[in-house]
């Protein structure tokens, strides 16, 4: 693309001289001088060829967006899976809590049952202890999870953008389905589906199209360059005018 540059000057100027000696002065009794230019400067350059430069940079953006659309596409990937693995946590800790409420209810009765047992003398201190010992450590364990299940379910709303304190029912159930994997389909799903991996392939493209555009400065550039000066300039004092125009061409 052509580059035209366009510069306009003036300038004015007045001076008094007050040097008796001067012969101006003397003559005429006026020491006023003025002066006035006027400049105007017209540019205009046109790359014709600068080694492949052009070329290799167009070449280097279009890679660039490319890479732009896939980190896109990545951050979408790793916020689904994200989410995805987040909803499984929360499910996992429920279960979990689920098992351990009823471990504490059993735990809970078998106390209730040595209680009662030791009332009537059926069951030592030391027995009796023990069931109050497990009885306890489950109260921790379950009191525990329920914490663990919390900071499950307010992770998993971060990632949705929701309130701290929503809830959900989580309706899925954790049903391992072992898939029929191949070698083979594996292999091209990564090649095909793997977008990380394309940005990787991408970033290297774009590493040898930097290594191009510094090659262009070895080639010879073809420059255009058209110009037009034009200077106007007038003189006055009392012994009369002068002054005079030019215009250059390059």
């Amino acid at each position: 693309m052509p580059d035209l540059t366009a510069q306009s000057t003036g300038r004015y100027s007045k001076s008094e001289n007050n040097n008796p000696f001067n012969y101006i002065t003397a003559v005429t009794n006026d020491n006023t001088y003025k002066s006035r230019s006027v400049s105007q400067v017209l540019d205009l350059g046109w790359t014709l060829f600068n080694g492949f430069r052009v070329h290799a940079q167009k070449s280097k953006f279009g890679l660039i967006q490319q890479q732009s659309l896939g980190n896109e596409q990545l951050v979408m990937e790793n916020t689904v899976q994200a989410i995805i693995l987040s909803y499984y946590r929360v499910k996992v800790e429920e279960e979990k809590l689920d098992v351990l409420g009823q471990l504490l209810q059993l735990s809970g009765d078998r106390y209730k049952r040595s209680a009662q047992k030791k009332k009537i003398g059926a069951k030592t201190t030391f027995e009796f202890l023990q069931d109050k010992n497990i009885y306890l450590t489950d109260s921790t364990n379950w009191i525990s999870q329920k914490l663990v299940r919390k900071n499950a379910l307010r992770s998993f709303n971060m990632l949705m953008a929701v309130s701290d304190e929503k809830s959900w029912e989580l309706t899925d159930k954790l049903i391992y389905n072992e898939p029929d994997w191949k070698y083979n389909a594996l292999l091209d799903s990564m090649r095909s589906n793997n977008y990380n991996l394309k940005n990787q392939y991408l970033n290297l493209e774009v590493l040898k199209k930097d290594m191009n555009i510094q090659r262009s400065q070895l080639y010879p550039r073809i420059n255009f360059g058209l110009g037009l000066n034009y200077g106007d300039q007038k003189f006055e004092n009392a012994m009369g005018v002068g002054g005079g125009s030019s215009i250059d061409y390059y």
